[in-house]
């Protein structure tokens, strides 16, 4: 046991070298993530495409049997499923745990990419896309207010939107119940025949007429100045998108939308809906990126709402509605206090069995020591402060005091029988050191196999294992 006889001889040493493991686990401990569960990547891909207005059987016969054939050449894949419902196909792919999900989706797009002609042309572009647990909001702001959904969109997406995606770690934020402006051109049926225009004539005249297009450059003064130019076409109120023309007669006429219709400055069609307390509002929907820590997130973004609070319009006001990092700090304050009582009982335990204060101390020392020194491990490994890994830290309490317990009672033991402290450390350490390791080894034997489980349950447990295995 070299490991204790350098200890005993050069005591100084040995603080050092306890104390340098116990600062760099503290700063480890600084930059760890917080999160409910270890991060853990599920092998899924998904394939969404949207055909408007088609049946399920068209859907299944041209677009989701076309997509299954073409990535059932993916290598890797354990299963695949699909759902053709009305104007939508989905297609899942399930890849074996040890391949790569960001690899495979890109094989997966390479595939899909490759098809696309043979699609039908009122197709969407299929959406690739692999499962992400962190794609999931962790955040949901409500802005709700006396004003118009119109007034209220235009602010959260203007004003809130665009500050909280400044915050480090913040992902994509998606607006939901929101209805932005939409010109709506009402059709008379009586004078389009009339004028002998069809609706076909009409969209093609607003997308053709309402257009802004480069229109190349200007060159001055001997070609010594270029300036860039295009065309300002694109109407912008209801009266300017009723001036369009949309047919030209011989005669000179024009018939103009307003000749055929009228033209509504309105908002888009209310595809969803949020209310607080009767009132209409807009939700947001802040999502994090991949690996960023959720709860340090949260009181950034929290911190920006009550600046932004300042800034409301009269008469609406901004309400967190969800918050996942309250559930994490409820959920890892809830394994703090057990640990905390852990530590208390083998505390009480040791001095109850061995009516020392003195041995009890040195259990109490290495307790926090070795905790503490596990964290840099764990900044070693990426692994985050999760309810597994302090799971794991609860469970090792007990069983890092058993090897310190052992040790000072034998070296008790020889003191009281009269031996001198600096003589009989060596020697009882000797005398139980095979005792000492086979616990040890024993502990190992039992939850190392467990990091290398297979399944999504191993890979829950993995930062658990390797938790014990380290502590220990």
């Amino acid at each position: 046991m070299w490991i204790s006889d350098v200890s005993i001889r050069r005591p100084v040493f040995a603080t050092m070298v306890i104390a340098s493991l116990v600062v760099l686990g503290l700063l480890s401990f600084g930059r760890l993530g917080v999160d409910l569960f270890p991060k853990i990547e599920f092998p899924y891909v998904s394939i969404t495409t949207t055909l408007p207005g088609a049946s399920p059987d068209t859907i299944e016969t041209e677009i989701t049997d076309v997509i299954e054939e073409e990535v059932n050449s993916v290598s890797g894949i354990r299963q695949m499923r699909s759902v053709s419902a009305e104007g939508v196909s989905q297609v899942v792919l399930e890849f074996e745990l040890s391949e790569d999900a960001d690899v495979k989706a890109q094989d997966v797009r390479d595939r899909v990419a490759s098809i696309l002609s043979n699609l039908p042309e009122e197709s969407d572009a299929p959406i690739v896309e692999k499962l992400d647990p962190d794609a999931a909001p962790i955040l949901s702001l409500l802005i709700a207010g006396d004003a118009p959904v119109r007034e209220l969109t235009v602010f959260a997406d203007e004003v809130v939107k665009e500050r909280l995606q400044r915050i480090r770690g913040v992902g994509s934020i998606s607006i939901v119940g929101g209805r932005e402006r939409e010109m709506r051109v009402w059709l008379d049926p009586a004078k389009m025949r009339s004028s002998a225009v069809s609706a076909d004539n009409v969209i093609t005249a607003l997308r053709n007429e309402n257009a802004e297009l480069p229109g190349g450059r200007l060159e001055i003064d001997g070609r010594s100045k270029q300036y860039g130019t295009r065309t300002l076409a694109e109407a912008n109120t209801a009266s300017e998108f009723g001036n369009l023309a949309v047919a030209y007669r011989p005669n000179g006429q024009v018939t103009r939308v307003r000749d055929i219709g009228r033209v509504e400055d309105s908002v888009e069609d209310e595809t969803s809906y949020a209310q607080l307390n009767g009132r209409p509002g807009v939700v947001l929907e802040v999502r994090k990126q991949s690996g960023s820590n959720t709860v340090a997130m949260t009181r950034a973004i929290k911190a920006e709402i009550e600046q932004i609070k300042g800034q409301l319009p009269s008469g609406v006001e901004i309400v967190v509605t969800r918050e996942t990092a309250r559930f994490i700090e409820s959920a890892i304050g809830d394994v703090l206090f057990d640990l905390m009582i852990a530590v208390v009982l083998v505390v009480f335990v040791t001095f109850f069995f061995l009516l020392s204060w003195r041995a009890t101390f040195i259990v109490m020392l290495a307790i926090p020591t070795s905790v503490i020194a596990t964290f840099a491990a764990f900044a070693a490994f990426d692994f985050t402060l999760n309810f597994m890994t302090l799971l794991a830290l609860t469970v090792a309490i007990g069983l890092l005091v058993d090897d310190a317990i052992v040790v000072v009672e034998a070296v008790q033991s020889d003191v009281d029988e009269g031996a001198d402290p600096m003589e009989a450390a060596p020697i009882a350490t000797k005398r139980v050191a095979l005792a000492v390791l086979a616990g040890t080894f024993a502990t190992l034997a039992v939850f190392v196999p467990i990091a290398f489980m297979e399944g999504i349950v191993g890979r829950f447990f993995f930062n658990m294992a390797w938790r014990l295995s380290t502590a220990e």
